[in-house]
């Protein structure tokens, strides 16, 4: 069974975290539950928030002001949170810092045909989405590519050493290969403008966001 990222947002009230008022309500349940957004479990998105190399880590476990939480009732009295913690975490929204995601720039790492290396450069541009698609590759295979895997290191194909291997080898043999996005864009413009627009809700120290790992 597959296992996905959902995001709920709360809003603090006379001391209380709650849903936040007028939030829309699936037609599934009876009460909203702050459900603004999601994330596939294997995404590699996911890194900006969870695990150790997170930028942007959430908190594991759930807050401790959670009595009035529409979210929290919602998985009622028997739920083993010594048990399931790990399923679930936080974080205050100014600690998301969504005024950088369109400047912030993250090198990240994909692996390709050697044949097609060279057009990464020197590992610091932005994905060649154009020049590949003129090579062939069809939109699924560049929206994979561009999930690429988050790295410190920008990798350097013009000269050198690195620039041997792929020169050398056969045409279909895969090189790792570094480009540049912002957060927004590796995360999805979509998905960030979800965030972002959380704020109607109240002032950036007033808004969390819970993580729901099921």
């Amino acid at each position: 069974m597959s296992l996905d990222y959902y995001f709920h947002v709360e809003t603090r009230r006379s001391g209380d975290w709650t849903v936040p008022e007028g939030f829309p309500c699936s037609p599934y349940r009876s009460e909203p539950l702050g459900e603004f957004t999601w994330l596939r479990g294997r995404s590699r998105c996911a890194r900006l928030f969870f695990g150790p190399s997170a930028i942007f880590p959430f908190k594991p476990g759930p807050p401790e002001s959670h009595a009035r939480s529409a979210f929290f009732r919602d998985l009622g009295p028997d739920y083993d949170f010594e048990e399931n913690e790990r399923r679930i975490s936080w974080i205050p929204y100014p600690d998301l810092m969504v005024d950088l995601w369109d400047e912030m720039l993250l090198v990240l790492r994909c692996d390709i045909g050697s044949r097609d290396a060279a057009l990464f450069g020197d590992g610091r541009r932005p994905f060649p989405v154009e020049a590949l698609r003129a090579r062939g590759h069809d939109d699924f295979t560049l929206d994979l590519l561009q999930e690429g895997e988050i790295v410190t290191e920008p990798i350097d194909r013009t000269h050198g050493k690195a620039r041997f291997e792929i020169e050398s080898a056969a045409p279909e043999v895969r090189a790792a290969v570094t480009f540049v996005a912002s957060v927004s864009k590796y995360l999805g413009e979509v998905r960030a403008a979800a965030f972002r627009d959380l704020r109607v809700y109240g002032a950036d120290d007033e808004l969390r966001v819970i993580s729901m790992y099921s």
